[in-house]
């Protein structure tokens, strides 16, 4: 039988803490997001000694890195920001979660900016530039004659990204900016067979056959409408939805996105597999030996967990695209 090492590494404020709290080590858990959220980490230990609740004392705002090494592979998940220490008994264990350090306090300011004759792709350009951020991807790009902001730039980005299909993610000095489309038609990086599953929760939906949106335009004066449709789905009600838009563009552009939400919401969930710490959020799998259920899934979140039994991977919320 095949002895699997898995190693943790944990720098707390720049010390490696494992020689002193290694031996209580319980569990980690590492959630990587694919847009809309920082990365998180948790790790829990056991704490009948009280170095946690002493000399260890985790504070909000401490600095850790977590470094995690499998079937000698290393993946290094990152610098964290103390967010939520949780102490528990009996019996005595001290949880600690973080949030990436790659969001910073810039970033969620409130900023109040009038956008004039721009584009998605000089938004996404100029806030990147803003805060020294190198920006990566590949934009559907189209005109706003202006859009006011008044929330953070990286609410914003957030919005923009939810409402024209878009990923938005900021991390290692990166502002990462990607169509959806162009992701998910990247071949899948991993199969995965039904008799290699540790688990797996998966929900079939219905779905519509379209979304239908409606604007006041404001130069020609009228009311416009613009209906995307499958025509491979033939049962299905038509989401509609009012909203203002500049040019038929924007509008074509917001009903393609949200039809591709609702529609690739027929198959969702999660699937459990032994760990692969090559697999990051965004990635495209293929699923096979499961029937109606087998095709190519987009996975928006991926966790690597690891404790007492072994490592997992996690792939979550999940949704068919092919």
């Amino acid at each position: 039988m095949e002895v699997v090492r898995t190693d943790v590494q944990i720098l707390f404020e720049g010390r490696d803490v494992m020689a002193d709290v290694g031996s209580s080590f319980l569990s980690l858990t590492y959630t990587d997001n694919e847009t809309g959220k920082s990365d998180e980490i948790e790790l829990s230990f056991e704490d009948r000694r009280g170095l946690w609740r002493d000399r260890l004392f985790p504070t909000k705002g401490d600095r850790i890195t977590v470094k995690l090494t499998h079937r000698k592979k290393l993946r290094n998940f990152g610098e964290f920001e103390l967010d939520q220490p949780q102490f528990t008994g009996f019996p005595d264990v001290v949880t600690i979660r973080g949030v990436a350090t790659d969001i910073k306090k810039e970033l969620r300011d409130i900023r109040a900016v009038a956008w004039e004759n721009t584009s998605l792709q000089k938004i996404a350009a100029t806030i990147a530039a803003n805060h020294g951020l190198t920006l990566v991807g590949e934009i559907y790009d189209f005109a706003f004659d202006r859009l006011t902001q008044n929330e953070s730039d990286l609410a914003f980005l957030s919005k923009l990204a939810a409402d024209y299909g878009h990923i938005f993610k900021v991390a290692d000095g990166k502002l990462v900016f990607y169509d959806i489309d162009a992701i998910e038609v990247l071949p899948a990086a991993v199969t995965i067979d039904y008799k290699d599953l540790k688990g797996y929760d998966l929900k079939v939906s219905n779905v519509i056959k379209g979304v239908q949106v409606t604007y006041w335009h404001p130069k020609t004066k009228r009311v416009i409408t613009h209906t995307f449709n499958n025509p491979d789905i033939q049962i299905g009600g038509v989401m509609k939805v009012e909203k203002r838009f500049e040019n038929i563009d924007q509008a074509r552009r917001y009903a393609r996105s949200q039809f591709k939400k609702q529609a690739n919401a027929e198959i969702t969930g999660s699937l459990t597999i032994p760990g692969d710490l090559r697999l990051a959020a965004g990635v495209n799998a293929t699923l096979t030996g499961m029937g109606k259920l087998e095709g190519v899934y987009h996975a928006g979140v991926v966790r690597q967990q690891y404790d007492g039994s072994g490592l997992n991977t996690i792939l979550e919320e999940i949704r068919k695209i092919g």
